[in-house]
Parts: C-alpha cells; sequence; structure tokens
C-alpha cells in the first residue's frame, strides 16, 4: 500500500512538474513571438464601396470602365467597436495584383466620425496600414472611413477581383461591374498634357504629343515629309523649367507596339545621350530663357522623317517654387508649334488634397472647413504653427431668421465671428458650424497675427471654393453637406530699394553739375549694375532688392566710364552712407550722397622763348665801275694830204673789263701799211671785237659768282 500510494505520489508530482514546465515554455513562446501579428487587430472590420474610374486630378468618372493605368478610386469604411483597439495596434488593406497604390509612402490620418485623430495611416504599393494612437483608448463610437488613390496595372477577364480587408477576403467589382480593358494604339493629335501629382511631388512631367501625320498637317506639308519642328513653351507660376538636359528625353510609340505604356520606348535626351537607335535617332535641344519659365524646344530625326504610323513625345520637367507642389494649387503650361496655325496646345495639373470631414449634419443643413495653404518661393520659411484668422459673415436665406430653424442647435455664437486654421491643416472639426442649406457665407482673411520672418511678407490671398477661385475673398451657399474651402497665400520676400544723389563742389561747379556721372552697385545677393545720376543733385532710385541685403556704392574713375575724373582738375570724392543694408520702405528711406569736389590744376608759367638771331641779308657784291678805255694816241700816219684825219675813239661799253692798250705788232710802222690800200682805221675797227667778248666772260662771271652767293644766304 505505501509503495503503492509512493507510486501514486510520484506521478502526480511528476505531472504537476511536467504542467509547470509547459506554462514556462508557453509563457516564452508568447515573448519571443513576432510582434507583427500580435499588432494587427484583426477584430477591426473594413468594407469597400464601389471602385470608381477617376482620372489624374481625382476626378470621378462613375459608369465607365477602367483601362490600364487609369487612376481608380477606392472608398473604404472601418469599424472598430468590438476589437477593443489599444494604441500600437493596427489594420490593413491588401490589394490584388491588378491594383497598385499611386502615392508609396503616404501619411494620412486615420479619424473617427466626428473628426478626432486616432492614428495615421500609410502606403507601400500593395498595403495600406492604419495605426491607432493614443486617443483611440478615450474614444466612444469607433467607426471611421477612407479612401485612396489607386492605378490599374494589370488587363483582366473577369469584372471583378478579391481586396485582402484586414486579413479577411472580399469581392470588389471594377469599375463600373466591367473587366479592365486593355490600352489600344491611337494616332496622337497635336497636344500636351502632365503626369499626375502626388502630395510630395517637388517637378511637374509634361508631355508634348504628336504623331508623323498630323505634325504634317497642322504645318500644311506632306505627312512623311516633316523630319524637325521647333514649339515656343511658357510655363505658368510657381514653377520653373528643369535646367538639366539630362532630365529632357524623347520616346517613340510605334502603331505596332500598342498603345500601353510597354509600347513607349525612350530614344535620346537633350544632353546628347542616345537611349535607343531601334527607333530611329534623334536630337532634342531646348533653349531656356533667363526669366526660367520660356523656352524654345527643338526636336530632329537625323536619320530620316518622324513615321506616319508613330506618336512622338518630348517629355521635360518644371521645378515646383519652394522645392514642393501646393496641394490645390492648378500650374499651367503651353507649346505653341512655330511655323502652324492655331497650334497653341496646354495642359495644367493639380494635385487636389482631400478635404474631408466625417460629421453628421442635421437634416437641412449644411457647413464647411477651410483649409490653408502656403505657396511661393518661401513657403518653407513659415513655421509649421503659424495660424491665420478667418473671418466669417453670413446671411440666412429668404429673408429668414433665427426663429425660423427650430432645430438649428451647431449654430455661430455671433455674426461675423472667426476662426483660427493652421498653415498646411485643415479647419478643426469642432470649430466646423451648421448653417440652414441656401445661406449665403462670405469669408476674408486676416493674417495681421500671423507673423512671418522679419525678411517675408504676405502677398496675394486667393479663396477656392468648388473649383472656383477669387481675390481676397470668397461668397458662396451652404448645401447640404460639408463643403471644401482652400485658402492659399503667397509668401513673398519683402523688398526694399535705395536711392543716389550727385552732388558738385569746387572749380566749375556751375559746369560740372550739369554732367551725368555713372555710379555702381553691389549687393550680396548677386544684384549689380550701375546709375547715371545728374551732378545737380537730383536723385535716382536702385532696384528693388530682398530687404536685410548689404549693399555697397561707389563711383567710376576715369571719365571716358562716366567716372569723376575731369580734364585739367583734381577730383576729391566723398561718399556718405556708401555701405548700408535694405529695409522695407520706399527708395528715399536710404539716401546714398556722392560729392565730387573739384581744384583746377594750376598752369604753368610760360618760359621765354629765346629771339632768334636774324640771318643777315648778304650784301650784294658791287659791280665794279669799268675803267675808261685811254683815247689811243693816233699814230702819225703819213699823209699824203696837208689835212691829217683823226682816228675816231671807241664807244665806251657799260661794264667791260678794262682791256690794255694793244701793242702793236713787232715791224709794224706807220710807215708800212697793214693791208693792202687799208688805213688805220680799218685795223683798229678789228682789234676792238676781242675785248668785247672778254668783258662779257667777265660780266657773266661776275653773275655766276652774284647768284652762287645768294643761294647760300
Amino acid at each position: 500500500m505505501h509503495l503503492q500510494h509512493l507510486s501514486v505520489h510520484r506521478k502526480h508530482v511528476a505531472t504537476l512538474l511536467a504542467g509547470v514546465l509547459l506554462i514556462a515554455l508557453g509563457s516564452f513562446a508568447a515573448l519571443v513571438a513576432p510582434r507583427a501579428s500580435a499588432d494587427q487587430n484583426a477584430g477591426v472590420k473594413v468594407s469597400f464601396s464601389p471602385l470608381i474610374l477617376a482620372d489624374k486630378d481625382g476626378t470621378e468618372y462613375p459608369g465607365k470602365p477602367a483601362h490600364l493605368e487609369d487612376p481608380v478610386r477606392m472608398k473604404f469604411a472601418w469599424d472598430a467597436s468590438t476589437a477593443n483597439p489599444q494604441p500600437g495596434e493596427s489594420f490593413s488593406i491588401g490589394l490584388p495584383a491588378e491594383y497598385r497604390y499611386r502615392e508609396i509612402g503616404r501619411h494620412d490620418d486615420l479619424v473617427l466620425g466626428n473628426g478626432t485623430k486616432v492614428g495615421d495611416c500609410v502606403t507601400t504599393s500593395e498595403t495600406l496600414t492604419c495605426t491607432f494612437n493614443a486617443a483611440i483608448s478615450a474614444a466612444t463610437e469607433l467607426k471611421g472611413s477612407g479612401n485612396q488613390m489607386i492605378v490599374a496595372q494589370k488587363v483582366t477577364q473577369d469584372n471583378k477581383t478579391t481586396f485582402n480587408a484586414n486579413g479577411t477576403d472580399v469581392e470588389v467589382f471594377h469599375p463600373n461591374n466591367e473587366r479592365i480593358l486593355p490600352i489600344a494604339w491611337v494616332e496622337k493629335d497635336l497636344g500636351k498634357y502632365a503626369n499626375s501629382l502626388k502630395r510630395d511631388s517637388s517637378a511637374l512631367t509634361w508631355h508634348i504629343q504628336f504623331s508623323g501625320t498630323t505634325i504634317a498637317n497642322h504645318l500644311g506639308v506632306e505627312a512623311g515629309s516633316v523630319n524637325s519642328v521647333t514649339f515656343n513653351d511658357v510655363s505658368g507660376g510657381g514653377q520653373t523649367l528643369n535646367t538639366d538636359l539630362g532630365s529632357w528625353y524623347v520616346r517613340v510609340n510605334p502603331e505596332e507596339y500598342g498603345g500601353g505604356a510597354d509600347g513607349y520606348f525612350n530614344v535620346a535626351k537633350a544632353d546628347g545621350t542616345a537611349m535607343n537607335t531601334d527607333h530611329g535617332t534623334f536630337v532634342l535641344k531646348p533653349t531656356i530663357n533667363a526669366d526660367g519659365t520660356t523656352a524654345s524646344i527643338t526636336l530632329s530625326r537625323t536619320d530620316g522623317t518622324f513615321a506616319k504610323n508613330a506618336n512622338y513625345e518630348i517629355v521635360y520637367q518644371s521645378l515646383a517654387e519652394g522645392g514642393k507642389i501646393v496641394p490645390g494649387r492648378v500650374y499651367t503650361n503651353s507649346a505653341t508649334l512655330n511655323g502652324g496655325k492655331n497650334t497653341t496646345v496646354s495642359a495644367q495639373m493639380a494635385y487636389k488634397d482631400p478635404i474631408s470631414y466625417d460629421v453628421q449634419l442635421t437634416q437641412g443643413f449644411g457647413s464647411f472647413g477651410v483649409k490653408k495653404y502656403v505657396t511661393g518661393a518661401r513657403q518653407n520659411d513659415v513655421a509649421a504653427d503659424t495660424k491665420v484668422r478667418v473671418n466669417v459673415s453670413y446671411e440666412l436665406p429668404n429673408g429668414t431668421t433665427e426663429a425660423d430653424y427650430p432645430t438649428w442647435a451647431n449654430k455661430p455664437t455671433s455674426n461675423p465671428y472667426t476662426v483660427e486654421v493652421t498653415v498646411g491643416q485643415q479647419q478643426a472639426t469642432d470649430t466646423l458650424r451648421e448653417f440652414p442649406k441656401g445661406t449665403k457665407v462670405t469669408l476674408t482673411e486676416d493674417t495681421s497675427a500671423a507673423a512671418l520672418p522679419e525678411a517675408l511678407g504676405w502677398g496675394s490671398k486667393t479663396f477656392s471654393v468648388n473649383g472656383t477661385e477669387t481675390q481676397d475673398t470668397a461668397t458662396f451657399s451652404v448645401d447640404s453637406s460639408v463643403q471644401a474651402v482652400g485658402l492659399y497665400n503667397d509668401v513673398i520676400q519683402k523688398t526694399g530699394s535705395f536711392s543716389i544723389s550727385k552732388k558738385v563742389e569746387g572749380s566749375n561747379k556751375e559746369a560740372f553739375s550739369k554732367e551725368t556721372f555713372r555710379i555702381d552697385y553691389t549687393c550680396e545677393n548677386d544684384s549689380k549694375g550701375t546709375l547715371d545720376v545728374k551732378g545737380d543733385g537730383t536723385p535716382v532710385d536702385g532696384p528693388l532688392v530682398p530687404v536685410g541685403t548689404k549693399c555697397v556704392v561707389s563711383e567710376k574713375e576715369k571719365q571716358a566710364d562716366g567716372g569723376a575724373e575731369r580734364e585739367g582738375y583734381t577730383v576729391n570724392t566723398k561718399v556718405d552712407n556708401g555701405t548700408f543694408t535694405i529695409k522695407e520702405g520706399p527708395a528715399s528711406a536710404t539716401l546714398v550722397t556722392v560729392t565730387n569736389t573739384y581744384s583746377e590744376v594750376p598752369k604753368p608759367t610760360p618760359t621765354p622763348t629765346p629771339t632768334e638771331e636774324p640771318t643777315p641779308t648778304p650784301t650784294p657784291t658791287e659791280e665794279p665801275t669799268p675803267t675808261p678805255t685811254p683815247t689811243e694816241e693816233p699814230t702819225p700816219t703819213p699823209t699824203p694830204t696837208e689835212e691829217p684825219t683823226p682816228t675816231p675813239t671807241p664807244t665806251e661799253e657799260p661794264t667791260p673789263t678794262p682791256t690794255p692798250t694793244e701793242v702793236p705788232a713787232p715791224g709794224a710802222t706807220a710807215d708800212t701799211p697793214s693791208g693792202d690800200g687799208g688805213g688805220n682805221l680799218a685795223s683798229t675797227g678789228s682789234n676792238a671785237m676781242p675785248v668785247v667778248a672778254a668783258v662779257a666772260a667777265l660780266l657773266a662771271t661776275g653773275y655766276a659768282i652774284l647768284a652762287t652767293r645768294r643761294r647760300a644766304a
């Protein structure tokens, strides 16, 4: 007995130890089990509304089927009433192979029907996961709804598919209860379109499309004869064209490849990269102008002409101002074909961030909610907690009063009244007020209390209601829903300026003050230039420059450059307030004065120039007075008669050189006649000729000597 009892006791102990071990192992297993399965609350129920075809803007098209790559709206409801949800738990929606989420990584608030945020939802390409936060613990009505954009990515033969609704398979019909259809090849007319946007998009993608046939038609030439086209492109506000030529490219869609995404082939980039030469060789050349918003775009096929049975697209980007797109803002782009007639094509794109409230309205009443957006190049400099005031005034329909609406409960406390809205957010649910249907509401904005960084200011104000945009104010009628109102504010860079005056002092002041001088300015934001300023003190305004910018003013030096120097004068230049910081206000608030004081350079006393000794005039050599030739004594000649014949005296020459008296030849005597029967007179005339010749030679020599002396003088 004892042994038996002992045996039974041992068995009992062994059984007890085994149980404890199993419990311990179970606890250990619970500790090491993956948290993913523990975090998902399978008790949350998810249901779907019918899928609806949409476009890139989110506009819905009920009653139409979806084609490949079409956007589709998925609406769902969730109910955690019996799930006892806890912070950190989640539910999910998984897509079938026919669809993908359009925005990967998108975050949305998970809200209850009363607008209370109780979690966050985030997407991957295949799954939407919503995780509860601490607010779920205090919530009572644990229901809500939501919607997401998905994309049809597969052609189907069936008209329905299966979604994973938080772990439960649920059949859902494709749009219009039809199958997803393929995309057939369609010849493209000259046109333009843009890719859809996501909430975090930083750029817009534009397409110019045409076929070889349609582009020829617009140019008025034979199809298949065009090998080059040029477009003048213009981008609207809030964007600038991307200067990275590697982001510009051309793609070709030959007819034989169909109209789907896989029928398009990227062939060339604007930076010269050849991507695919199977469908031709192309050169894409964009020339972007200095303003960044206009460009000339030329596409050429270098190995032939644009094929008649192929579509062509020029694809390029514009960068959103401030580095991200503004939800609700409409971005535009247009292109005009050179050489065509009426060939301007345009497109626009906006991201419509849904403004939605899941609230219960009283029968016959409606409401509205405002969402605040900040736009402009400096939008990122606005603090996230910045709030603006929206002033609301209303007029009841048809002259009615409050007494005519006994069920009007959630009414404003006054008329007008004010609500505050935080930038980037929609109006809080608990500030929504109800109005009888048909009530006329007017909205204005007050930004006076919305502080911005010192250099920034509020720009234009735009309201958007039901797709209609108005400046500064919005007026609309309340319907039986919560109407979405978008309020957009440009944040602008405050600007200021400066003015420069020119004064002239000192020598020749009156004349110089009428002249124009060139004054240079250089600012730290690469703003620089030259102002032409008159010397009479009249101020000249500079350009607009961002507030807070430091600038320096200086004057050119050389007169040829329009500077201060003047020939014959020294100049002393003084610049008052030549270094300054731009402040808000008129140009006259910052006055720079440039004063030039001139001093005439003294003229040097001239050194006397020595008088030049006059060159003496040569005295002409006096002509020698000819010496009279003495009368020759008559030689007594034997005269046969008694009266002797006198010998005649020769006539005196004007300037003869004295000739010596001829000596009679030896042997000649008075008794011997000179010739046969000749007397003494004939002999004398014959002897005078040598004398005359000698006198003439002497005169010529004297004249030559005189002329030589005169030339030497």
